[in-house]
């Protein structure tokens, strides 16, 4: 994998660095890490703010720093569930065109038409969300215990009686339960748990020592460590803090295939960078075959944006801001965390925040991820800085 030596670039970056600061100050997040490579090198990596917000009178909180780990929430559908599809593809395991009657004969509406392609696309025609976690374990639900094997169990079979609101391939519209489905998919293929799959095929092989699922949903596996907090949720106990954030992967025990990764900027940029030399041909994770058939934006959905498992920002405008390339690729998370690569310039841009902190309805990361982007991006080029707001 590329690597090099960190370029602090002081100037290049003042305007960056002044915007990720007026992110804190303007109330986006409590605090963030943003960390940017160019061909390889580490060119700028900054840490702002702090761990979560303190009330008024008690004592600051913890200033967040490079290691800090973050909930990635649905950076988790590209970095675990896409990237060990890729792996299993390579090894010749799993196809896109498979059907997922194949592995889930349990889904009496997919008919073999319907493929992993289309989960992988978000257009299998699934819906976007529902609140499974709810019907699970609330006063009204199944009565199940959050977190337990039985839960679990219980909203993948809901899923997989879920109908469909469209047929497969006629729109793309996101959706967690597809890649609930798809992380299911993969367990079915290998006989393997998905937070084992991602560690022997992701984070081993591309030395992420600071990233993984988070099983039973046990804070303790945490501590030690820096972990920035997330929403308050009542059902919950309070402020959420090394446990996953998202309602419906906490219900299935902290692992699924829409949400459940912690780690550090530093990780997902160097997965970021693993995607960049894949796609050049100069990996040994996987093939360039591989990389670029499930890094370009497919062409049959109408009017989609996702290539396989990824997200692509163009055209203009996305939270990428104006200049990443045609050739990109990258996801949010609902967090407040982004990664977005251009394969070509081989930028990779790595944003971890939690913008839900405490409020989930806090919803200013929508205006600053483009202005952030914009500011990298002009460093970057050699632009002068954007306008600042």
């Amino acid at each position: 994998m590329a690597g090099g030596k960190t370029d602090s670039g002081p100037e290049r970056f003042a305007a960056t660095r002044r915007v990720l600061a007026a992110g804190v100050a303007e109330g986006v997040f409590p605090g963030a890490v943003l960390w940017v490579a160019e061909r390889g090198a580490v060119v700028w990596r900054q840490a702002a703010g702090s761990l979560f917000r303190a009330d008024a009178g008690h004592p600051p909180a913890p200033a967040v720093h490079p290691g800090t780990r973050y909930d990635l929430a649905s950076i988790t559908k590209a970095m675990s569930t896409a990237s060990c599809f890729m792996r299993l593809m390579d090894q010749g395991r799993l196809d896109p065109a498979d059907p997922v009657s194949r592995l889930l004969p349990e889904l009496a509406w997919a008919t073999a038409d319907v493929t992993l392609f289309h989960l992988l696309t978000h257009s299998s025609g699934l819906p976007a969300w529902k609140p499974f976690y709810e019907m699970a374990c609330g006063a009204d639900g199944a009565g199940l215990a959050p977190g337990t094997p039985a839960c679990r169990d219980w909203i993948v079979r809901r899923i997989m009686a879920e109908p469909p609101e469209r047929p497969a391939g006629e729109k793309s519209v996101y959706s967690d339960p597809g890649f609930i489905l798809l992380g299911v998919a993969l367990e079915r293929a290998t006989g393997t748990p998905l937070e084992e799959l991602f560690r022997r095929l992701v984070a081993e092989p591309l030395g992420l020592a600071d990233t993984a699922y988070n099983p039973g949903n046990q804070a303790r596996r945490l501590e030690g460590h820096d972990v920035a907090p997330t929403a308050r949720r009542d059902w919950r106990g309070g402020v959420i803090r090394g446990a996953v954030d998202d309602d419906n992967a906490f219900a299935m025990g902290g692992v699924s295939g829409h949400a459940g990764l912690f780690g550090t900027a530093g990780d997902v940029g160097r997965w970021g960078l693993a995607l960049v030399d894949a796609w050049h041909g100069r990996s040994t994770w996987t093939t360039q075959a591989v990389a670029r058939r499930c890094l370009t934006r497919n062409t049959v959905v109408p009017g989609s944006s996702w290539a396989l498992g990824f997200d692509t920002p163009y055209p203009p405008p996305t939270t990428a801001g104006p200049h990443f390339g045609r050739t990109s690729a990258g996801h949010l998370g609902f967090t407040g965390t982004s990664v977005w690569v251009d394969l070509e310039r081989e930028w990779v841009v790595v944003l971890l925040s939690n913008r839900v902190h405490p409020d989930p309805e806090n919803s200013g990361i929508k205006r600053f991820r483009p202005r952030l982007h914009a500011a990298v991006g002009a460093a970057l080029l050699g632009l002068p800085p954007v306008p600042e707001e």
